[in-house]
Formats: C-alpha cells, sequence, structure tokens
C-alpha cells in the first residue's frame, strides 16, 4: 500500500525507482541505444524510429501518406506504440501530433503493460500527463502488477506529477496498489 504523506523535491533526472522497491527495474524504460535508422525499408519500423528519434517532420510525412501508422503496435517491442516512444523522447509536440492523428490514448505496451500515462508519470512530463488527461486518458488505469500512474510519479519522486494526478482527480492521495 502506498501512501503519499509529504512532498520532497527529487531532480528530474530521477526517473526509476531505486532498486530496493518493489516495482521491477523495468517499470520505466529508457530509449534503445543506438535508436534505429528513419531511412528503414518497413515503413512501421521507420516510423516507430522517428517517434524514437523525435524526428516531427517525418512523422509528419509519413502520417500523411499512411495515417494508419498512428495505430501501429511494434509487436518486437512488447507491443510498444509511436504515443509510448514520443513519451520517452519527451516530445509534447509529437505526443500531441499523434493524439490529433488518433492514437489511441489508452493503448497499452511494454513488459509491464503500461499505458502512456504511466511512463509520463514516471519520468515526471506534466505537460505530457495533462496533454494525454485532455485527450481522454484514464487516469487510475493500472498496469500488469497494479500499480496506477501516479504510483509511477511516487516511486519515481515525481512529486509534480503525482500532485497533477491527484489535483486531476486520477488519484486519491492514498490510493493502494493492487499487491
Amino acid at each position: 500500500c502506498l501512501h503519499i504523506h509529504s512532498i520532497v523535491l527529487i531532480p528530474r533526472e530521477v526517473v526509476n525507482p531505486p532498486p530496493s522497491t518493489t516495482m521491477s527495474a523495468e517499470v520505466i524504460p529508457t530509449l534503445p541505444s543506438p535508436p534505429l535508422s528513419v531511412t528503414e525499408k518497413d515503413h512501421e519500423a521507420a516510423f516507430f524510429a522517428a517517434c524514437q528519434e523525435g524526428n516531427h517532420d517525418a512523422i509528419v510525412a509519413m502520417l500523411a501518406s499512411q495515417p494508419g501508422l498512428v495505430h501501429a503496435c511494434n509487436a518486437a517491442d512488447h507491443g510498444c506504440r509511436a504515443l509510448h516512444y514520443a513519451v520517452l523522447r519527451d516530445s509534447r509536440r509529437t505526443v500531441n501530433l499523434l493524439l490529433s492523428a488518433g492514437a489511441e490514448v489508452d493503448a497499452i505496451g511494454g513488459t509491464n503493460h503500461q499505458t502512456a500515462l504511466h511512463w509520463a508519470a514516471g519520468r515526471g512530463s506534466v505537460g505530457i500527463i495533462w496533454a494525454l488527461a485532455v485527450h481522454g486518458a484514464k487516469l487510475d488505469v493500472r498496469d500488469a502488477a497494479g500499480y496506477a500512474p501516479v504510483h509511477y510519479a511516487a516511486q519515481s519522486g515525481q512529486t509534480m506529477a503525482a500532485l497533477l494526478l491527484t489535483i486531476l482527480g486520477g488519484s486519491q492521495v492514498n490510493i493502494a496498489d493492487s499487491g
């Protein structure tokens, strides 16, 4: 059970919970290294690469010619979507573009079956949290381990993200995990 009793400011660079917490070390993924090249022939792979690299112009061009790419699911990366990659890149511009193009705001991806909101909360990306909320993201959605986005924010020391999620009504101050 997780209780938030006080607010402690922790640097933005702290995005993963310490190994001693109950969350797995893979909870908040990082960008692959090196990133995929936008020149790949496979359209979906190129689209995912553009999102991972933050290549906004390429994303716009690909969506103009193939609007269905916004719904593509990267099976090779545990079902992640372009929206997940835009959150990892911390690109509010790309997140807004994908949402405007019809990206599913609550799409599940990653090893723990998280939404983009889980990832944004764990990274403390309050602008992206706001954009996802405006587009109807479920603020209290749980991952495979039973954690809500506010848990990701709290476990990662992202107090502003936890506060925003609470203010938006997606979390109670004493929300319990399912474990």
